[in-house]
C-alpha cells in the first residue's frame, strides 16, 4: 500500500524548471532514496511532501492519514532545557509523568511528618503510573538512541542552548527517531554524524518497519539503507529496486541498450 504519492509535479524558480511532472509513489515500509545531480529538485521535492512549499503544478499527498516526521538539512532547535529533556518531552504524556515524578521526589526529601505521609503517597501513585505508561523502558530508548547519535554522559545533560548547529540537528534526529512517526522524511542525515553515528543510524534504520524517504549523497550509507532508488535527472523521476549499487548498474544498462538502439535506427537510416 502506498503511504507517499507524487503526481506530476511542477517546480520553477525565476527562469529554472526544476520539476518537470514527478511521479512515483512510496509504498509501506519502503526505503526510497532520492538520488540526481545538485539543484535537480531532490530537497525541493521533500519540502513540497511537508508542505513547505508549494509545487507550481501536481500533488504531492500522504495517504491514509500517516504521521510524518521531517529532519531538514539545517535545524534551529531553540529551546530551554537539556538534550535528555529535548527528546523526551516529543511525548508529552511521558514528559509530564516524568516531571512530576521529579518534583514528588523532591518534596518526599524536604518534608517531615503527616505532610511527609502524604507526598509519600503521592509519589508511590505517580512511579506507578510512569511504569505502566512505559517510561523506563521510554528512558532507556531515549538514551540508546542519543548514545548512537554521539551523546551519552554528562552530553545528556547539556542544555540545548550552547549546541552547535550541527548537534542541533542530530538533537533534532532523535527526536524523530523516539517520535516515531510513520514516514521518516531525512534530508542529508548523515551529515553531521561520525563514522560510528552513521553506521549505527544504518542498523537502526535496517531494522525500522516505517516507511523511509532520503536524500543523501553518501553512496555507503546509501547501499546500507536503500532498498528503491528514484532519480531525478532531468526534473522527472525514474525510479529502481534496490540499493545505490544495484540502481547504478541498472541504469547503466539501461543506457547501454538505449545506446545500442539508437546506433543500430542510425544504421537503419544510413
Amino acid at each position: 500500500m502506498a503511504l507517499i504519492h507524487f503526481g506530476n509535479v511542477t517546480k520553477s524558480y525565476i527562469m529554472q524548471e526544476v520539476l518537470k511532472g514527478v511521479t512515483f509513489s512510496v509504498g509501506q515500509g519502503d526505503r526510497t532514496a532520492l538520488v540526481g545531480p545538485n539543484g535537480c529538485g531532490k530537497s525541493t521535492l521533500l519540502r513540497i511532501l511537508v508542505g513547505q512549499e508549494e509545487p507550481d503544478g501536481g500533488t504531492a499527498a500522504i495517504i491514509g492519514g500517516a504521521t510524518v516526521g521531517y529532519l531538514a538539512q539545517e535545524n534551529e532547535l531553540d529551546r530551554d532545557g537539556t538534550v535528555y529533556q529535548a527528546v523526551l518531552e516529543v511525548r508529552p504524556d511521558l514528559w509530564e509523568l516524568q516531571t512530576e515524578v521529579t518534583r514528588l521526589e523532591a518534596e518526599v526529601a524536604s518534608l517531615q511528618g503527616a505532610a511527609l505521609d502524604v507526598a509519600t503517597h503521592a509519589y508511590a501513585d505517580a512511579i506507578h503510573h510512569y511504569q505502566d505508561a512505559g517510561g523506563y523502558e521510554a528512558d532507556a530508548e531515549v538514551k540508546v538512541i542519543l548514545a548512537g547519535l554521539g551523546f551519552a554522559g554528562d552530553e545528556l545533560e547539556r542544555p540545548v542552548r550552547v549546541l552547535s548547529g550541527g548537534q542541533k540537528t542530530r538533537v533534532c534526529l532523535a527526536r524523530l527517531l523516539f517520535q516515531q512517526p510513520h514516514i521518516l522524511v531525512l534530508d542529508e542525515p548523515t551529515n553531521h554524524l561520525d563514522l560510528d553515528a552513521t553506521e549505527w543510524l544504518e542498523r537502526y534504520l535496517q531494522s525500522w518497519n516505517g516507511t523511509l524517504l532520503l536524500v543523501s549523497h553518501d553512496r555507503v550509507f546509501l547501499d546500507a539503507v536503500a532498498t528503491e532508488v528514484v532519480d531525478l535527472t532531468g526534473g522527472v523521476a525514474a525510479a529502481y529496486k534496490g540499493n545505490y549499487s544495484q540502481y547504478v548498474a541498472q541504469k547503466e544498462l539501461a543506457e547501454a541498450q538505449l545506446q545500442e538502439a539508437y546506433e543500430r535506427q542510425q544504421q537503419e537510416i544510413a
